[in-house]
């Protein structure tokens, strides 16, 4: 087909050279042969256009490119419509998370940046000192970071983490004070953000959902806790619509559809109450600050439904100092409450003096004698020796060993009991089990090994590993009068 075409055009040309290498043509009957020559070439052109435009028309490819899709890109342009995150509630409706948007703060450097008065939009060199103090003194950035930045070279630089994650009214009074103050050349960049209006509240058990890249967009995606656990639920579906624009690329009112309808996250109602919460979170301050601790978690649960009323731990963190949170001796991102286990020490005893209770192996009242070796492994208690005024005597009743959280008296109880029957009770109360109350990543903790020794350490709590979580649901059998119940953190799940 081509040498066809390459044949076509190339025919008057022919024939012209052939013409005029006949010397003994009159000009007259030359010029009516050039002319003709002219003619037959116009129309081959001509049928050649013709060809080919309807062979696009037809095939609707040049090169490898869909000219259709092409035209239509010139046009018409698709947008994601951002889902919005599903909220998370208390069990009153109190607000625990929610979407909404914070700001990064950036300077122009580029001294092109004028406008169409000639208005300088960028940072003058004579106006860096200003501006490094204007952002030490309002974000508390680093000077070094604000210098490094503004002698960077680049035409527009940002200043870190705490240049970020800029709140609405922080965004607003900045611009004030900075107009105020006439430094030109700041603005600021909206990104979407999860709030978390009460601040230090359950936040390794919540969680906290960050902007993640997908498809192109950014979405929000569970990052921990709650909101990771539930990320599916909370996240909903991003929709497209179209709209066709002008030359400029402008969209052109009125002309928007819908190609993909947006489906909104769901909302996530919790058991948690908010003004509970708030209480504990203050207890939790004082408690990390009067021992000193590593580490703490506290829970208060309802005994009777198994409901989460509120959980915190320390150390702990917030939104807005969330980048700092590993500065932090002992900082986990772990929720103590399920995913991390311990050994849980005496408050094991309640579980082996309920088992033996249940099955009739110790008599409160019968005594017994403070010493005890089980194989090459002695068996201490500890004396309550606080201001040396009380020391436990070296012969008790077993209901004095347990109310004085005597190691003896327990490991003496597991023996009479027998390492199958404790065994059995420790299935019973699910211990080595996942508690399932829907939460990320929850740790199924460790029973005691065969060994002997092991055995006999795990009646007051050595040797075994739970999570804070499985204590409880085991607590709920004995404040339930023998019924167990699993604790769980959300009540309900609403599509607004």
């Amino acid at each position: 087909m081509i040498n066809f075409f390459k044949k076509l055009l190339s025919f008057p040309f022919r024939r012209i050279t052939r013409n005029a290498n006949k010397t003994t043509t009159s000009a007259q009957k030359n010029r009516r042969h050039v002319a003709i020559s002219l003619f037959i070439f116009a129309i081959a052109l001509f049928a050649v256009f013709i060809f080919r435009f309807v062979w696009l028309i037809t095939v609707n490819h040049v090169g490898g490119t869909n000219l259709k899709t092409m035209a239509k890109a010139n046009y018409q342009s698709t947008e994601p419509v951002q889902a919005v995150r599903g909220t998370i509630y208390d069990r009153n409706g109190a607000i625990i998370a929610k979407d909404s948007s914070t700001y990064t703060i950036y300077a122009v450097l580029d001294k092109n940046q004028v406008d169409n008065n000639g208005n300088k939009l960028y940072v003058e060199s004579k106006d860096f000192a200003k501006l490094t103090n204007f952002l030490s003194t309002n974000l508390n950035i680093d000077k070094s970071l604000i210098d490094s930045q503004l002698n960077s070279g680049k035409k527009q630089v940002q200043f870190g983490s705490k240049g970020s994650n800029i709140t609405l009214e922080q965004m607003k009074k900045l611009q004030k004070q900075a107009n105020d103050e006439k430094i030109f050349g700041l603005g600021f960049t909206a990104n979407i953000s999860r709030s978390y209006p009460f601040g230090n509240f359950a936040s390794q058990f919540i969680g906290i959902a960050r902007p993640k890249d997908e498809n192109g967009t950014q979405v929000l995606k569970g990052d921990m806790g709650l909101e990771k656990a539930f990320d599916n639920i909370l996240s909903g579906q991003n929709g497209k619509e179209t709209y066709q624009k002008d030359f400029y690329g402008r969209p052109i009112p009125g002309t928007t559809k819908e190609i993909k309808k947006v489906k909104n996250g769901q909302d996530v109602y919790t058991s948690l109450d908010a003004q509970l919460q708030k209480n504990l979170e203050g207890y939790m301050d004082k408690a990390a600050t009067d021992t000193g601790a590593q580490q703490i978690s506290g829970t208060l649960v309802d005994a009777h439904t198994g409901e989460i009323l509120a959980t915190s731990q320390r150390p702990t963190y917030t939104a807005t100092t969330i980048n700092d949170a590993e500065k932090q001796k002992y900082f986990t991102w772990n929720s103590l409450l399920s995913q991390s286990a311990f050994e849980p020490g005496s408050t094991f005893k309640t579980f082996l003096m309920a088992g033996a209770l249940d099955s009739g192996k110790v008599n409160l009242n019968e005594t017994y004698q403070r010493k005890l070796q089980v194989y090459d492994t002695p068996i201490n208690d500890w004396d309550v020796t606080e201001n040396k005024s009380y020391t436990l005597p070296e012969t008790v009743t077993y209901a004095q060993g347990f109310a004085l959280s005597s190691n003896i008296g327990m490991s003496k109880i597991e023996m009479n009991m027998g390492n199958a029957l404790w065994g059995n009770y420790l299935n019973k109360f699910k211990f080595g089990l996942k508690v399932r109350a829907g939460l990320d990543g929850e740790n199924p903790g460790a029973l005691p090994s065969s060994n002997p020794v092991t055995q006999i350490q795990s009646s007051f709590g050595q040797g075994v590993a739970v999570t804070p979580l499985q204590l409880i649901r085991g607590w709920t059998a004995i404040a339930g009068n023998g019924t167990m119940l699993e604790p769980h953190i959300v009540s309900k799940v609403v599509d607004p």
